[in-house]
């Protein structure tokens, strides 16, 4: 469940909108694989083995392969928490009962499991958690009557099925529970009338109307109360997806108007209440999609507003009710999409202020109110995205603090409001992404605690008001996502109880392969020493480099990178004392950097030709481009870009034909396209692209002596450009979108196919799709429209292997699944998951084979594989059994092995590796005896 006023709003929906940001883009993806390397087989497939028993303390003895569909020792992970009165609901997970019922009244005692709904260690799933009079509503599977509406009064005597709406064992799917009236409705699927409305008022249930007849259903969506009146958006295969309303009748289900003309979808959207009036976006064909509002009439329903004047659209979003007046995300065609306001009339709907001045996209999100106050994550393009907040005004719309300082993004996320005061997660770059809470001013804005030390992230989430305290979810690096509660004090910031007990995973990641001293580099934690660099050799010798933080911190290492065979591994990592550059001999590990007023922080590293290229901060200069060939002699600042103590903070650092290319702001031309030789006289800016601001290059992605990325020059907002390092070779391959942002990207990585960019980009016609360049204007093309019309394929994790492209993809009709593409058409490979999503994630590709993850709605989400044909793209193995997730990440080519990490359900995330098959999917237990863990947040590091 979303904090805040969004609990009801697709999560596919909510998904989209954190993909939309300005920072997504491309990133390459090398698929060259080396024949040479492959024939020097490592000996890591098969009989099951054990690297090495990093941790023995626990004394185990004999073989630790045993594979358990039980769960031991789980970490509890609460999801979905909702309060109602003094009780909050959430679904927990425990070894003996697998995924339940819990309830809390913020006290150890008062923690306890509703009821095991699934008996045994199955798990019943609950979610879609709502209230109607003061009982909660949520969904859950027994094993006998399928996924259903239950219903519980916090007792295991009153926890309930309500109604088998789809008898037997089949699945009604309910979702999108929301109580309007005396009534609790919800949309499920009997089997005969698709997915459509239905209501309860706690016995039994009943369908509301079959608006669209048949077994397909009319896509009802943004289900809303307003003062007692459902609304909604539905297609009853006439009107196309138009604003309905109900009253819990089947004469009183009505659509309130139709919108848009001639069957066309007016898709209405962001469902908000302001009083007796619903606010949303909608598209009538001719003014684009734009803010509308409703009083239930058709007379009464009309365009608020045309913010984006003529057919393109201002696409509002994050619409928030602040007391009678609405706010709302925007883009108004001149000043870049910002924080609007609007009374319900045309005049009185006005842009509250131009936070990123000029037409650049402050994309204001988690807008909460607080109080009376508006509260929201906003960049001025200046310091990256931080906490704002509003009281409708110009001069009243400020940013609170600049949490992250300098360019940086602290993220701001889960804004919840508790009183007076703002609770949210945040990342200030030292502590790492933790618990803080604003009054409004800046010296009120501040860390409540550091719940993982030195800095991890605690991965805050699920903040839920519970009386005058607040629960939430928390990880301290020992104990796993657990319960924990706060009053906005340090000493008042606890764990509520450790429901799961026991040792964590050693939750291997960072995974990189070396070939150059044929050894697969990685953080794990044994237990003694916290989370610290390891090695595993060809011989499957595993050992700790070094104790560099000593004792049981862990120094968290990152940024593995390989300069030669001689220093196999350059990193970062914290002594303790700040984030420094180190370097591994294959003997002996030496500190490279050393900043004493917190260490230098070196950020975005780049092996050019044996040198790595970095960002860091040497307390003198701010935040430079430095470079070290692995020695303390051989590391030092390339040039002070922004001459004196001001940041340049070089990003997007990318090897282009073995010169540097990367993003920087000098502090007087802005953030511009830089490029360097590893000299002070060749560091150089190759293109002022904005000379009004900044032009923001993005996730830069090299093609022979070519560099493609994203940028705004101040007239045609976010598009396609590339650069041979020469003013002149440095243009806009094509104005993508001509009426706003094409955002290029491909969210997860880039795609080079025959010297052919693949990526996804944005247009007013077709939404985000999948677009092809050969670095000329004539050759930057649309290569399919996958979700016809204005909807957004969103393609993802562009890979490609022997010529073929495949990706992740939503055509609208199957949910997200894996595709390919020749270059001119594209194929669906496999509907993985049979009406809904399979999200396949995590592509690598292995013997010219791609191997991912997905969830095929049977056994969770697990490790799949694919030849590119439907019958060749298969599940390797279910590694937790049964509907239970093992999650796979990290996943890394090794010599014609895949190395990943994975959670079987008995000995928490620890590592795997495969040849392909089941029989030689193999366990390395680095941490014997360890409970299973959520995946880890840690990313694959490219080598």
């Amino acid at each position: 469940m979303i904090a805040g006023n969004h609990k009801h709003r697709p999560a596919s929906t909510l998904e989209a909108l954190r993909r939309s940001r300005k920072s997504l883009g491309i990133l390459l993806i090398a698929t060259f694989i080396s024949l040479a390397m492959a024939a020097q087989v490592w000996a890591f497939i098969g009989p099951a083995f054990l690297v090495k028993d990093i941790n023995n303390a626990a004394g185990a003895t004999g073989n630790a392969f045993q594979f358990s569909s039980t769960l031991v020792n789980p970490r509890l992970t609460p999801k979905d928490m909702l309060t109602i009165g003094s009780v909050t609901y959430f679904s927990g997970r425990t070894g003996p009962t697998g995924r339940e019922l819990w309830k809390s009244d913020g006290t150890a005692a008062g923690t306890v499991q509703v009821k095991d709904i699934f008996p045994g260690g199955n798990s019943s799933n609950p979610t879609n958690f709502a209230s109607l009079g003061g009982v909660l509503f949520f969904t859950a599977n027994n094993g006998a009557n399928g996924t259903e509406v239950w219903k519980s009064d916090g007792t295991d005597a009153g926890t309930v099925l309500v109604a088998d709406v789809r008898s037997g064992p089949s699945d009604s799917n309910p979702s999108s529970l929301v109580a309007s009236g005396s009534n609790l409705y919800f949309i499920a699927d009997n089997g005969t009338n698709g997915a459509e409305l239905w209501k309860t008022n706690g016995v039994g249930a009943s369908l509301v109307k079959d608006i669209r007849p048949g077994a397909d259903g009319s896509a009802i969506a943004w289900m809303t109360d307003v003062n007692g009146t459902l609304y909604f958006a539905a297609d009853n295969n006439t009107n196309g997806l138009q604003l309905w309303k109900s009253d819990g009748t089947s004469g009183g289900t009505v659509m309130v108007t139709a919108i848009s003309p001639g069957g066309s979808s007016a898709s209405p959207s962001w469902l908000t209440a302001v009083g007796s009036t619903v606010f949303f976006a909608a598209n009538d064909q001719t003014n684009g999609n734009e803010l509308w509002k409703s009083d239930g009439t058709a007379g009464g329903t009309v365009l608020v507003k045309d913010v984006y004047p003529g057919k393109s659209g201002s696409n509002p979003v994050w619409l928030t009710a602040v007391g009678s007046t609405l706010f709302f995300a925007a883009d108004d065609g001149t000043n870049g999409n910002e924080v609007w306001k609007s009374d319900g009339t045309s005049g009185g709907t006005v842009l509250v202020k131009n936070i990123a001045s000029g037409s650049g996209n402050s994309s204001a999100s988690w807008l909460t109110n607080v109080g009376g106050t508006l509260f929201f994550n906003a960049t001025d393009r200046v310091t990256g995205f931080e906490l704002y907040k509003s009281d409708g005004t110009d001069a009243g719309t400020v940013q609170v603090k600049d949490i992250y300082p300098g360019a940086n993004a602290s993220n701001p996320a889960f804004l919840t409001a508790l009183g007076s005061t703002l609770y949210f997660g945040a990342d200030d770059g030292t502590n790492g992404f933790e618990l803080w809470k604003s009054d409004g001013t800046s010296g009120g804005t501040t860390l409540i605690k550091q719940i993982r030390p030195p800095s991890g992230s605690a991965e805050i989430g699920q903040l839920t008001p519970n009386g005058s305290t607040l629960l939430f979810v928390a990880n301290d690096g020992i104990k796993g996502r657990e319960l924990y509660k706060t009053d906005g004090t340090a000493g008042n910031t606890v764990l509520v109880t450790d429901v799961n007990t026991g040792a964590p995973s050693s939750d291997p990641n960072n995974l990189v392969y070396f070939g150059n001293a044929l050894s697969l580099f990685y953080s794990a934690d044994d237990g003694v020493n916290g989370r610290e660099l390891y090695q595993t050799d060809s011989n499957n010798a595993s050992k700790l480099v070094a104790d560099i933080h000593v004792g049981a911190g862990g120094s968290d290492p990152a940024f593995l990178r390989s300069l030669s065979s001689l220093i196999p591994a350059v990193f970062v990592a914290n002594d303790g004392h700040g984030r420094e550059l180190y370097a591994y001999d294959g003997t002996n590990v030496t500190q490279l950097t050393n900043v004493p007023a917190g260490g230098a922080d070196p950020q975005t590293l780049v092996v050019i030709n044996g040198v790595v290229y970095f960002a860091a901060n040497d307390g003198v200069n701010g935040r430079e481009l430095w470079r070290s060939d692995g020695t303390v002699a051989g590391t030092t600042i390339v040039k002070d870009i922004n001459p004196g103590a001001g940041d340049s903070t070089p990003t997007n650092l990318r090897n282009v034909f073995n010169t540097l290319f990367f993003s920087a702001n000098d502090g007087t031309n802005g953030r511009e396209l830089w490029k360097s030789d590893g000299t002070d006289a060749g560091t150089s800016m190759v293109k002022n692209i904005n000379a009004a601001g900044s032009s923001n290059p993005l996730s830069l992605v090299a093609i022979g002596n070519v560099v493609f990325f994203s940028a705004d020059d101040g007239v045609n907002g976010l598009q396609l450009w590339r650069s041979d390092g020469t003013d002149a070779g440095t243009f806009l391959l094509a104005a993508i979108n001509p009426n706003g942002d094409a955002n290029p990207g491909g969210y997860n990585s880039g795609s080079v196919l025959t010297g052919t960019l693949y990526f996804a980009a944005q247009n007013n016609t077709n939404g985000r799709e999948l677009w092809s360049s050969n670095g000329t204007i004539a050759g930057t093309v649309p290569v399919a429209d996958i979700c016809p019309g204005p909807c957004n394929a969103n393609p993802d994790s562009l890979t490609v292997i022997s010529g073929t492209l495949y990706f992740s993809a939503d055509d609208g009709v199957n949910g997200r699944q894996l595709w390919r593409s020749d270059g001119h058409n594209v194929f669906l490979v496999k509907n993985i998951a049979a009406g809904r999503s399979s999200n396949p994630t995590n592509f690598e590709v292995n013997n010219f084979t791609l191997f991912f993850s997905a969830d095929d709605g049977v056994n969770g989400r697990e490790l799949w594989k694919s030849d590119g044909s439907d019958a060749g793209t298969v599940l390797v193995k279910d590694i937790n059994p049964g509907g239970a997730s093992s999650n796979p990440d990290n996943l890394t080519s090794v010599q014609g092995v895949l190395v990943f990490t994975a959670d079987d359900g008995a000995h928490g995330i620890e590592l795997w590796s495969t040849d392909g098959t089941t029989a030689n999917t193999v366990l390395q237990d680095i941490r014997p005896g360890s409970a299973p863990s959520e995946p880890s947040t840690g990313a694959l590091s490219a080598a």
